[in-house]
């Protein structure tokens, strides 16, 4: 058994390379708004913005002639992905944003940027549920339904991932382990999730979490986790570099929909209880981008963005971080030396992120390179485990650049007012949406001024100008877009970019 799963599951992905000349062309996508006249002919966007012939209209155009689609055999049934291709095209949140970005003021040439179209999910939730057969399974629910469709191969999750779904049910089903049952609550096993970093891998590090339909880790539990480490063990080659994945257990017996019980987390494996990915360290309870390769291009577009503030030849800047999660963009803006940060005040409302916080901020300063900004300045690194409108006194008089990544919802009315408000000290707001109807809502309070949608944000004379936006489609394959949009505050001028 273990040759054979060597032979068709591990060795193909050991001599596949990450890249090659063939899928390069594949990979790389950018797509950017232009004007288009009724008559085919373009206008350039400074013209655009000036004129107002109603002749025009917004069109998108690809800056590379590249096709690409998911190849994926589980596409016509799964619910996970339902744009096969054109997906600039076909979305209708990218060409609600599209539209929104061309009707704006100032209008922009909103560039949209689209990665890799396969095998760029570095994180997945799998429902444990017999499949129609009758035996247990993972997989997503069909649409409209709680009824799971095993996807095994799903051309979009990073390799590993399938790698150790596929070598997790063999031991499932070797020691009989009972799929989770909706209807009664009863059952063994209720989801799992596998977490893979490394998108530079094919074979990534690995963090599996079991969720466990029990109260405390059982002996059938102990032995799943038990077998399936001895298993991947056994089953990397020798000399691989290639380590076991780390396996959590979190025990839930509820009888809610939640997939996790906050804060019962149990390692069970050896080695690390973090894994990390572009520097940061997760745990099981952390929030982490799916899509890995795509939230750093993210990153690095707004470090651009805040690299051409002028007053950083003066002084250094203080951030306040809203919604922070695991800490992902803080620390990023922390380690650029062209930024030299001050200090940065993470807010998140999770306690599941404190742990993996900490301990990014430790081995930032233990292996820092010299080229970092956290290694030769004495940077002040805080957390807050609070709401986000609980910490609000920091806009006041503690920060010159806000960095909003709320939830879908938005950043909630009492952001907006501490935003809006003329005490409000931060020149400079760096807003990633990934939300697009939340995120109008909330540019129309900050620069129109609007009070709808029950915001009732008072405004005191402080209001907030778009400076750009950029698109990033995180999830090919499904109707969303990730927005990164950077604000200028147009009641002072102390701190400008």
């Amino acid at each position: 058994m273990t040759s054979i799963i060597q032979r068709a599951f591990i060795l193909p992905l050991l001599v596949m390379p990450t890249s090659s000349a063939s899928s390069r062309a594949k990979r790389n996508y950018s797509t950017k708004i232009t004007t288009t006249r009724a008559d085919g002919s373009d206008v350039n966007s400074t013209t655009t913005t000036a004129n107002n012939d109603n002749n025009i209209k917004p069109s998108i155009t690809r800056t590379r002639t590249t096709t690409a689609s998911i190849e994926c055999e589980h596409f016509d049934v799964c619910s996970g992905c339902t744009i096969k291709e054109n997906f600039i095209e076909n979305s209708e949140s990218i060409q609600k944003a599209k539209t929104f970005f061309f009707e704006s003021e100032p209008k922009l040439d909103f560039d949209i940027h689209l990665g890799n179209v396969m095998k760029y999910r570095n994180k997945v939730k799998l429902a444990c549920r017999n499949n129609l057969e009758g035996r247990i399974d993972f997989g997503l629910f069909a649409k409209g339904s709680h009824q799971i469709v095993p996807i095994p191969n799903c051309a979009v999750h990073h390799p590993s991932i399938n790698l150790y779904a596929k070598i997790l049910l063999v031991v499932l089903r070797e020691l009989d382990i009972r799929a989770y049952g909706e209807d009664d609550s009863t059952g063994e096993l209720r989801y799992v999730q596998f977490v893979a970093p490394d998108y530079l891998k094919q074979i990534s590090s690995c963090q599996i979490t079991l969720v466990w339909n029990a109260k405390e880790i059982s002996d059938r539990c102990a032995l799943v986790c038990e077998k399936f480490i001895t298993a991947c063990e056994k089953l990397m080659p020798a000399g691989a570099g290639i380590h076991p994945p780390s396996v959590y257990v979190n025990l839930n017996d509820s009888k809610v929909n939640t997939i996790f019980e906050s804060n019962n987390f149990h390692l069970v494996s050896k080695g690390d209880e973090f894994i990390y990915g572009n520097g940061i360290a997760y745990g099981p309870g952390s929030f982490m981008q799916a899509n890995l390769k795509e939230h750093l291009q993210t990153l690095r577009d707004v470090v651009k963005e805040l690299e051409n503030c002028s007053s950083n030849k003066n002084r250094r800047l203080r951030v306040l971080d809203l919604f922070a999660g695991s800490g992902a963009i803080g620390f990023w803006l922390a380690k650029q030396k062209n930024l030299c940060v001050e200090s940065i005040q993470f807010v998140e409302i999770s306690p599941d992120i404190e742990k993996s916080w900490t301990r990014t901020k430790n081995s930032f300063f233990v292996n820092g390179n010299e080229d970092d900004c956290m290694s030769k300045c004495d940077i002040k690194l805080d957390l807050h485990i609070a709401p986000a409108d609980d910490v609000l006194k920091y806009v006041k008089n503690e920060c010159d650049v806000v960095v909003v990544n709320p939830p879908r919802k938005g950043v909630g009315r009492k952001v907006l007012q501490a935003l809006c408000a003329k005490d409000c000290e931060a020149d400079v707001l760096v807003y990633i949406s990934c939300n697009i109807k939340s995120f109008i809502a909330d540019y129309n309070v900050l620069v129109n001024g609007d009070n709808k949608n029950d915001h009732q944000v008072t405004h005191d004379g402080n209001k907030w100008k778009l400076r750009t936006a950029k698109g990033y489609v995180y999830f090919p394959g499904s109707d969303h877009i990730e927005t990164m949009a950077v604000f200028d505050k147009i009641s002072t001028s102390s701190f400008s970019c």
